[in-house]
């Protein structure tokens, strides 16, 4: 009984701490995005397209198509490369789309063009989610309370 009540400890501690994991990064991805709002769009030409599957993994997983995407960009008479890896949108080589430049290092770019506060409150409500399980499985594990056994007193 205690073997399994210190492994469902040590479960619970591993969701505990792969929810603030996900709350934690959840709030810096969203801050890296309001950080950059004042980046320049500039325009991207796709110069090489890889395609692969992506597995959600597990016993009864699904499998995607995600693309690897390559491109070029030119900012200040300079020309980058920047690549978007497992992207969902397929495209193909010398189609264009928008990305944000950093103006301090022109070398940096992201095709995330404005700040998506939806994926903010995934992060935040699926750390939730995992921090709540792993609080009650550390301190209100499954069959803690034993049951006790009434008997009848005899005649």
């Amino acid at each position: 009984m205690k073997l399994r009540r210190a492994f469902l400890g040590a479960v619970g501690a591993l969701f505990l701490l792969w929810g603030i994991y996900t709350a934690v990064f959840g709030i810096s991805q969203f801050r890296q995005e309001l950080a950059q709002q004042d980046w320049r769009v500039s325009m991207a030409t796709v110069t090489a397209v890889e395609q692969r599957w992506e597995s959600s993994g597990g016993r009864h997983s699904s499998s995607k198509k995600v693309y690897d995407v390559t491109y070029e960009y030119a900012v200040n008479e300079g020309s980058y490369t920047g690549e978007l890896v497992g992207d969902a949108t397929p495209r193909e080589v010398g189609d264009s789309f928008d990305v944000k430049v950093d103006p301090a290092h022109p070398e940096v770019s992201t095709a995330i063009l404005e700040p998506q506060p939806d994926a903010l409150v995934v992060n935040l409500l699926g750390g939730a989610a995992f921090c709540l399980i792993g609080v009650w499985l550390i301190f209100f594990p499954p069959g803690r309370k034993q049951r006790e056994e009434h008997t009848l007193p005899s005649r």
